[in-house]
C-alpha cells in the first residue's frame, strides 16, 4: 500500500514537473500540496493545476483562430520607419500585435464613462438604434435596473428583426441564467449562450477547471460601436455582493475600424462555445477611419493560447515607464517577475502610484495582495486605498502617453486562466482623460504609509503572510 502511495506521488510529482507555463514557485506551491495530501492533493490538482484548456476545446479554438487570421483585416496604425509620436510606443505596439495577431488602428473615436447609469443608458441607446446586430459578453449579467433595461433594449431590438447575441460566462451570470428576464429574452428572439461551459445538463465534465472563466466585457452594435471597459451588466449596488458597493467601474465606447477587431474576440468566443459555424453571418465590413479619430489598439489573451501576454505586455510596460505609472486594479496579486518590474521601476526613478479598494469582496485576496505591501513601499512606490466603494476599474497610464482600459486584474487569474482584453489608447488628449479619472480616485483613497503599516499588529502581519503564501495557487 505504502509503495502504491509512493508510485503515486512520484507520478504525480512528474506530471507536475512536465506542465507547461508554470513557474517554480507554483510547482513548489503544487508539490507541497502532494506532499502533505497525495490523495486529495492529487485530485486537487487533476482539476485545478492545468492552465491550459483541454486538448479538444484548444483544437477547436486553433482552428477558429486559423479561420479569424483568414478575416483579419490588413493594415496597422505603425508601419516600420514610423516617425514621432508613433515611433516612441513602436515596439509595445509590435509586441502586442506579435502576442494578439492585432494591430493598433488610427481613425478611432473614443468616450469613456465612469458612472455606471450613464453607461448602461449610453449603451442601451446603442442598442435602440440598432439595425443589423447587437454582439454582447460580460463575466456577470444580474437581472436588476441595469440588466433589465439592456434586456428589454435588446427584446425590442430582436422584434425589429435585428440578430442579437448574448454571450455570458456560465459561473459569473450563474443566476441569470437561470431567470425569468432570460427566459423572456429568449422568447422575443434573443441568442443568449453560456461561455466557457463546465455544466452540461447538470453534471460537471469531469478533471476540467471551472475557473478557466471568460472574463471579458464588450459590446457591438452593428459592427460600427464598440464597448469595453471593467463594466459589467449590473448597477454599481451590485447586490449579489452589496456590503462591499457600490462597484466603481470604467467603460470605453468607441467607433472606428478597432471596432472590428472586438468584433472578432466576440466571434472567436461565440463560435467556440456555440459550435455555430455562421461566419459569414457574425462578420461586418470593417469601418473606415473617422476624421480626427485616434489610434486604438485591441488585445484579446486567454488559456487559449501558448503564451502568458498579459504577463508580458504588464512586464514591458512597466519597464517601459520613464516618469509616471498609475495603476487601479480591484486585486493585486502579481506573479514575482511583475511584481520585480513594479519595483524596478520604483527604484529607476519612476513615481509609480497603484490604487486598490479598502475593502475586497474577497478576504483571502485582500489578506494576500497585503502580504506585498511592504517591499513596494520600501523601495518608494506609493499605494493608495480607496474608500468609496469596492474600486473595480482596471487601468494604466505610461507616462501620460499611454493609456490602457482593461477587463482583467493585476493578479495570476487574469494572466493564465480567465479569457480578457484590453485597449491600448496612443492619444494624449484621451490618455489625459484616463489619468483623470484615475486622479478623481485617488482624491478619494487614503495613502497607506510606510511607517504605519509597520506598526500594523502582529497577528495581521502574520495572516497576511501566510496567506501570502498560498498566492501562486488562488
Amino acid at each position: 500500500m505504502i509503495g502504491c502511495e509512493i508510485a503515486f506521488q512520484l507520478s504525480l510529482a512528474a506530471y507536475i514537473v512536465t506542465r507547461p507555463q508554470r513557474e517554480p514557485a507554483v510547482r513548489t506551491s503544487w508539490f507541497l500540496v502532494v506532499l502533505v495530501a497525495p490523495l486529495i492533493g492529487g485530485i486537487i490538482y487533476l482539476i485545478f493545476g492545468n492552465l491550459r484548456l483541454p486538448k479538444k476545446k484548444r483544437h477547436r479554438y486553433e482552428n477558429i483562430r486559423e479561420t479569424m487570421k483568414q478575416r483579419a483585416s490588413e493594415g496597422s496604425w505603425c508601419p516600420d520607419g514610423a516617425g514621432d509620436p508613433c515611433q516612441r510606443v513602436e515596439r509595445g505596439i509590435r509586441l502586442a500585435e506579435s502576442l494578439g495577431s492585432l494591430p493598433a488602428r488610427a481613425g478611432n473615436r473614443l468616450e469613456l464613462f465612469d458612472e455606471t447609469p450613464r453607461a448602461v443608458a449610453r449603451l442601451v441607446e446603442d442598442i435602440e438604434g440598432a439595425s443589423r446586430s447587437v454582439h454582447l459578453l460580460a463575466y456577470i449579467y444580474l437581472d436588476d435596473n441595469s440588466g433589465t433595461a439592456v434586456g428589454e433594449a435588446l427584446m425590442r431590438a430582436a422584434g425589429r428583426g435585428v440578430r442579437c447575441r448574448v454571450l455570458l460566462d456560465q459561473v459569473g451570470s450563474y443566476l441569470f441564467l437561470k431567470s425569468d428576464l432570460r427566459e423572456r429574452m429568449e422568447a422575443k428572439g434573443v441568442e443568449v449562450a453560456e461561455a466557457v461551459p463546465v455544466y452540461t445538463a447538470g453534471l460537471r465534465h469531469p478533471f476540467e477547471r471551472f475557473d478557466h472563466r471568460n472574463h471579458r466585457k464588450l459590446a457591438v452594435i452593428d459592427g460600427v460601436v464598440g464597448w469595453t471597459g471593467s463594466l459589467n451588466v449590473a448597477d454599481p449596488e451590485f447586490r449579489i455582493k452589496a456590503k462591499f458597493a457600490p462597484w466603481v467601474d470604467v467603460a470605453m465606447r468607441f467607433e472606428g475600424p478597432a471596432v472590428y477587431d472586438l468584433q472578432g474576440l466576440f466571434i472567436e468566443n461565440w463560435l467556440a462555445d456555440t459550435d455555430s459555424d455562421e461566419v459569414d453571418e457574425l462578420w461586418t465590413p470593417q469601418p473606415e477611419p473617422l476624421p480626427g479619430g485616434k489610434p486604438l489598439q485591441i488585445m484579446g489573451t486567454g488559456p487559449h493560447l501558448p503564451l502568458l501576454s498579459l504577463r508580458m505586455m504588464a512586464v514591458y510596460g512597466f519597464g517601459d515607464a520613464r516618469q509616471e505609472l498609475v495603476i487601479t486594479t480591484p486585486y493585486f496579486m502579481p506573479d514575482h517577475s511583475t511584481m520585480t518590474s513594479l519595483i524596478a521601476a520604483v527604484r529607476s526613478g519612476v513615481r509609480v502610484v497603484l490604487i486598490v479598494p479598502a475593502r475586497n469582496d474577497s478576504k483571502l485576496v485582500h489578506l494576500a495582495s497585503r502580504s506585498l505591501y511592504e517591499p513596494f513601499l520600501e523601495a518608494g512606490g506609493e499605494i493608495y486605498e480607496y474608500t468609496k466603494g469596492l474600486l473595480h476599474s482596471k487601468t494604466v497610464v505610461i507616462d501620460r502617453r499611454i493609456a490602457v482600459i482593461s477587463t482583467a486584474n493585476l493578479d495570476r487569474r487574469s494572466f493564465e486562466l480567465n479569457f480578457e482584453l484590453q485597449a491600448h489608447i496612443f492619444c494624449p488628449e484621451e490618455t489625459e482623460r484616463v489619468r483623470a479619472i484615475q486622479e478623481r480616485y485617488l482624491q478619494e483613497a487614503v495613502p497607506v504609509r510606510l511607517d504605519e503599516w509597520h506598526a500594523r499588529p502582529r497577528h495581521t502581519e502574520w495572516a497576511q503572510n501566510a496567506v501570502g503564501l498560498m498566492a501562486p495557487l488562488l
